[in-house]
């Protein structure tokens, strides 16, 4: 059986990043069915080439099944926690969400990125692995990418019956990296060339998954929405503007317009979950919202993110909205990940996790409010520049490595002369100001090791898994050849995201 978009169009260029669909019924048939998928290129408009992705055909039947909640993954990319009015911070930056989540939902205090980075944040935030782990390392003129063995959230989703949807803001969270794996639809919202572009488009992204949603809210569905609304170049509206002082730098200006950048985003979260209130009962459906890293403003002496395994980069805000499903207007301790995302989301819609994640599933700690157990949590930073408001430092050499075991936190920096450690404790020194590093520091003797074998233990599990997994969803292999413009290739260097770092 042939299965073409009908009626048959003529696709422009301008059509090329948009998905189709179409229905084919199968009433009358019988036995083994074939669907060929076709593309042709539309002489000059596509170049002479045909660029067509198809998804894998979803089996819709009209027997009954065990209801399943509704799942809304909402990612505020580069919104580190505690510029979040909810999270402690005094200027109104998040008046909408403080009251939405102060009242019907439910705020993890103590969230950790497992990056300081778009792709390995998300890649821990889809797979529930360490990025090391989950990604293919940069090499040859090519950035990482997710290996094509992890089994993603939205695989295991749409296996259990979901329909699933991804609106991306591109840049690090492009189908081409992995990310599309899973979901039905998955659409860009290209605004450039390369698509490094970071400006931030949240009224169109929101837009364009809320009409998916309205046209897919009779069957249980997973929703996932990326803006790039926060982070730099930070343009907010004049009306979610704040002042700075006359003798403001450069650090103070950003940081101002970083915070109206949040205030602007603050409005449309709020829209969005009214929408999703009025489309599907509030009861059944689990709204996250989090981010995958933060941003610094000269605290720790570096700029924007990417080099420094800090708080204000690696604490990240995870906030549930899920009455029915979740104690509501209560906060929890954790410390919770982005890794543990993956596994308590299956959990709370009562699916299977999948064998060896690095994330644990928290459903229980959020439900009850119970102790999470003794662990630690690893963050990577790998970028190749350390931005400051100054210069690029290139004393150092990455990756940088750290590991938090709640509440104290070891970091590893390599520098030219060899490594520097630092050591703190996050309840009695929240800023990371005095590092308590000695050799001979019992935490030192505990977490040092884990930070000197990180990377082999990561190589060694990546095998592992592969093979455990290798039955089961396999990927096509199509990333490893991958040919990137050479325009895109240059700036990804110059953002340290390609080289052969070890």
């Amino acid at each position: 059986m042939r299965c073409s978009k009908s009626p048959h169009t003529r696709m422009s260029k301008e059509d090329t990043d948009l998905w189709h669909e179409a229905r084919v019924p199968l009433d009358n048939l019988e036995g083994d069915i074939t669907l060929m998928f076709t593309s042709r290129a539309q002489g000059e408009e596509l170049d002479g080439r045909a660029r067509a992705h198809f998804s894998a055909p979803v089996i819709i039947t009209g027997k009954r099944r065990p209801p399943l909640p509704n799942l809304v993954l909402v990612s505020l990319d580069t919104l580190r926690s505690d510029r979040l009015g909810i999270y402690g911070y005094a200027r109104p930056t998040s008046p909408h969400m403080d009251r939405i989540f102060s009242t019907n939902g439910l705020v993890v205090e103590h969230a950790l990125s497992e990056a300081t980075d778009t792709l390995r944040g998300h890649a821990s935030m889809f797979t529930g692995l360490n990025p090391a782990t989950a990604l293919a390392p940069a090499a040859n003129g090519r950035p990482a990418f997710m290996n094509t063995w992890s089994l993603r959230l939205a695989d295991v989703l749409r296996t259990a019956g979901y329909r699933t949807a991804a609106f991306s803001e591109n840049a690090w969270v492009q189908g081409y990296l992995g990310f599309s794996a899973g979901f039905e639809t998955f659409v860009e919202n290209r605004k450039s060339a390369t698509g490094l572009d970071t400006a931030g488009h949240i009224a169109d992204t929101f837009t364009k998954g809320l009409g998916w949603l309205e046209r897919h809210r009779s069957e249980p569905f997973f929703l996932f929405l990326h803006t790039y609304q926060v982070h730099a170049p930070y343009v907010p509206p004049d009306n979610h503007a704040f002042s700075s002082p006359p003798n403001a730098n450069l650090a103070q200006l950003e940081s101002d317009l970083y915070d109206g950048e949040i205030a602007y985003t603050d409005t449309w979260v709020a829209r969005l979950i009214a929408r999703i209130e009025e489309l599907v009962p509030s009861d059944d459906t689990i709204i996250v919202v989090t981010s995958d890293h933060g941003e610094e403003f000269g605290e720790h002496g570096g700029r924007t993110h990417g080099a420094q395994i800090i708080s204000e980069v690696v604490h990240v805000p995870i906030m549930f909205h899920a009455p029915g499903i979740l104690p509501t207007g209560v906060r929890r301790t954790g410390p919770m990940s982005l890794a543990d995302l993956m596994p308590t989301l299956l959990d709370l819609v009562d699916l299977p996790i999948p064998d060896g994640l690095d994330g644990h599933s928290l459903s229980g700690h959020l439900k009850t409010g119970h102790p999470v157990i003794h662990r630690n949590i690893f963050s990577e930073a790998r970028s190749g520049h350390f931005f400051t408001y100054k210069d690029t430092r290139k004393d150092w050499l990455p990756p940088t490595l750290g590991v938090t075991n709640w509440p104290w936190r070891l970091v590893r920096i390599r520098t030219m002369s060899g490594p520097r450690w630092e050591l703190y404790n996050l309840a009695s020194d929240p800023a990371e100001r005095d590092n308590l590093y000695q050799a001979n520091h019992p935490q030192v003797a505990l977490l040092a090791p884990l930070l000197g074998t990180y990377e082999q233990r990561s190589l060694k599990r990546e095998q592992q898994l592969e093979a455990l997994y290798r039955g089961g969803i396999r990927l096509p292999k199509a990333t490893e050849s991958l040919q990137i413009d050479p325009a895109l290739t240059e700036k990804l260097r110059s953002l340290g995201y390609l080289g052969d770092s070890p």
